[in-house]
């Protein structure tokens, strides 16, 4: 599959939409960090839900989208102008309205789309930064388990959220809460300005839990792997 085709393919749909190219180059992922996501799929059989924690505009969620059947996105919707004016850029609009102009455009099926935030409220630095442009920071809710009752198992969880240790402990403690253990999390932004956060958070996760193997990076892609219960 060619993913750098992919990728260029929908940042070029969504600049046409009003999302400055540079944005979306400097926040979204990367196709050779998606190569390694690819790269490391082959090792699974039968993936057919993946649970993407962080979607934005939804350039990954398009390319998680052609290896799987289903996706569940969890984003709290920000306004995009934040990010825009920090890297001096003009755009506005909450970035549900494209996720959901990616999803209709490229006949994305089996959606399942989740305003939130994951495990906890983030830190006062990112609510004072977005704040600005999105009044209702403080009042989006937390994302509840109640709400995969109704939604096939996930394999995957793909997380790009609150990069902060802190906040990446968090997401890995909620995600062991699910009824079955994913065999597969991998995480974005392992190296460079968060990458020593997220290994932090890593850590002390694996302090308190056992169930996956060490973190492997490759890039700026990391990935715990369940130790059992799984197929390669």
């Amino acid at each position: 599959m060619n993913v750098e085709m992919l990728r260029n393919n929908v940042v070029e749909y969504l600049t046409t939409l009003g999302v400055p190219k540079k944005v979306l180059d400097i926040v979204c992922i990367q196709y050779y960090e998606f190569e390694v996501i690819e790269e490391i799929f082959r090792k699974f059989n039968n993936i057919k839900t993946i649970m993407e924690i962080g979607s934005y505009v939804g350039v990954s969620t398009f390319l998680l989208s052609h290896f799987c059947q289903n996706i569940i996105s969890i984003d709290p919707n920000l306004n995009i102008e934040a990010d825009c004016r920090k890297y001096n850029e003009d755009g506005q609009g909450n970035a549900r309205k494209y996720f959901s102009q990616v999803i209709e455009h490229y006949k994305i099926k089996n959606c399942s789309i989740f305003d939130n935030y994951f495990s906890k409220t983030p830190r006062r630095e990112f609510i004072d930064f977005h704040k600005p442009y999105d009044s209702n920071l403080e009042n989006i809710p937390l994302f509840s388990l109640k709400n995969l009752d109704n939604l096939p198992t996930i394999d995957v969880v793909f997380l790009d959220g609150d990069h902060y240790w802190d906040g990446v402990m968090s997401d890995l403690l909620k995600i062991i809460q699910f009824k079955r253990l994913p065999k597969l999390i991998l995480l974005h932004d392992v190296k460079g300005n968060w990458g020593e956060q997220i290994k932090k958070g890593v850590k002390e996760f694996q302090q308190i839990n056992n169930d996956y193997e060490d973190l492997k990076t490759i890039g700026n892609i990391g990935y715990l792997i369940l130790k059992e219960n799984y197929e390669i």
